[in-house]
């Protein structure tokens, strides 16, 4: 008896093994590529700006999430969501335009406007608190013409949720966002960084928006990763192996939940540089020290949330019927 055992053990063995290292070399989905998508400046004329080779110029990183509608099956509210760094000039103040790139379905890429100054009407959402980098816009394209997907909802680590995953320092990482040396010409090519969590503090932490300005206190996650000017504003997820129950090993493939948004280089939030060469104006991002700061995503879901999105919601109760969800949420 003790011989067959032998056997089947082995092959038991050999099974973990190889589930383990599948689940080990496991890629992140490629359906994420469409949840990102990119942000171009705006001329003082509101087209679409471009340098002096007749590029135009990219800015920053943005995606978009989805809020069930209350009552059942009646839909879901679509919201672009960035940093709010992205939507705003140097000295803070809004943009009246930007531009949002999407892959088109039929191929190619399209520049669409997004106003965020709408003859005096509110179209930018922010956080109750100002030191809290987030930005959206109740907008979503037209799924029958452009190629993209979203976040639901309950991919969003609240507060709560936090807890569940048991996420901590070591835990890993990724994001995907706009690369300002290579953003695609025909479509968007997002670049991809992973890496682990470096610290989770409980108090804020000193944040320098401007230099000649006192540092803001802001909460937020600090990643083992670099990060770059264009990468503000880029979705960052928690991914989470075989190893996401501390003392267990879990058999499946890794979940992956929303951290948060990039808000840039720890102690450095500035955008995308551009230096003028003798025939181009050429953007270029500063060095940084390997640590990428992200606000948490239970500050997202506190302004889907809040009050004031919650009654123009009850205010404008068009929901889209559907929209093409990026499935492969925690728990999936």
């Amino acid at each position: 008896m003790r011989f067959r055992l032998v056997p089947l053990l082995a092959m038991s063995l050999l099974l973990l093994v190889t589930t383990c290292t599948e689940m080990l070399a496991a890629t992140v989905p490629p359906d994420i590529k469409k949840v990102v998508t990119f942000v171009f400046l705006a001329d003082e004329q509101g087209n679409l700006k471009h340098d002096s080779t007749g590029s135009p110029i990219p800015y920053g990183t943005g995606f978009f999430v989805g809020v069930n509608a209350k009552q059942p099956n009646k839909g879901i509210y679509g919201y672009f969501v960035t940093a709010k760094h992205v939507l705003a000039d140097a000295t803070g103040n809004l943009f009246s335009r930007v531009f949002v790139r999407l892959d088109k379905k039929g191929g190619d890429v399209e520049y669409i406007p997004l106003d965020l100054l709408n003859k005096g009407q509110k179209t930018v959402y922010t956080h109750s608190d100002a030191s809290v980098d987030i930005a959206m816009v109740p907008w979503m394209p037209d799924q029958a013409k452009f190629d993209f997907k979203i976040i639901p909802e309950d991919m969003l680590t609240t507060e709560e949720k936090f807890s569940e995953l048991h996420i901590a320092e070591g835990s890993e990482v990724f994001f995907a966002g706009l690369m300002v040396q290579f953003a695609g010409e025909h479509r968007n090519y997002p670049v991809f960084r992973f890496g682990r969590v470096a610290m989770l503090p409980d108090e804020p932490l000193k944040w320098v928006d401007d230099p000649s300005k006192p540092p803001a206190l802001v909460k937020l996650y600090l990643l083992e990763t670099q990060s770059f000017g264009g990468n503000s504003g880029s979705p960052v997820f928690f991914y989470l192996g075989i190893d996401r129950q501390p003392g267990s090993i879990s058999i499946g493939p890794p979940s992956i939940a929303l951290a948060g948004i990039m808000r840039g280089t720890f102690l450095n939030s500035t955008p995308v540089k551009f230096a003028q060469s003798p025939t181009a104006v050429i953007p270029y991002t500063p060095e940084n020290i390997g640590v990428a700061a992200v606000t948490p995503s239970y500050f997202l879901h506190q302004v889907l949330f809040s009050e004031e999105l919650t009654k123009f919601r009850e205010d404008n109760p068009i929901a889209f019927p559907s929209l093409p969800v990026w499935l492969n949420r925690v728990g999936h």
